[in-house]
């Protein structure tokens, strides 16, 4: 499931693979030409984490790449946010967004003032078992710098 955004004269794109045995996030962020066949050599692997590093979505806001995604490490999955300059180096830790019992997942993001907005589901997974009928779900939102 990748992502991609366009800044002005570069591409960030984003997705999660399972190339060391565990689903991790891994971001590219360079001048669109120099992607094509050279595009795993600009690949960082954003998460090193025990648990699954999902759903990886990401904007641009002036020269800065904000990365929202969802990680199950501590138990339940929860949203992560991160910011990288223009040649894909954080400029920030991973921040944790959410501390809850329910499912945080698959976070939209978008460009917002001075900093981004995002849009995610808060899933109650065992009132429903994995995407099946009933149950609940929110949909939460919150601004980040």
């Amino acid at each position: 499931y990748p992502d991609l955004a366009f800044g002005s004269s570069s591409v960030a794109v984003t997705w999660f693979d399972e190339r060391d045995g565990n689903e991790e996030v891994y971001l590219v962020v360079a001048p669109f030409p120099e992607l094509g066949d050279r595009f795993e050599a600009h690949a960082r692997r954003v998460t090193t984490t025990a648990g699954a590093s999902i759903g990886a979505y990401l904007a641009w806001h002036s020269d800065r790449v904000g990365l929202a995604w969802s990680d199950d490490t501590a138990g339940e999955a929860e949203v992560y946010f991160q910011v990288f300059d223009t040649n894909g180096a954080a400029l920030n830790h991973a921040e944790r967004l959410t501390h809850n019992s329910t499912a945080s997942l698959t976070p939209a993001i978008q460009p917002f003032d001075d900093g981004f907005a995002l849009a995610w589901n808060e899933d109650v997974v065992a009132e429903r078992g994995d995407h099946r009928e009933g149950g609940r779900s929110v949909i939460v939102f919150a601004t980040v710098r």
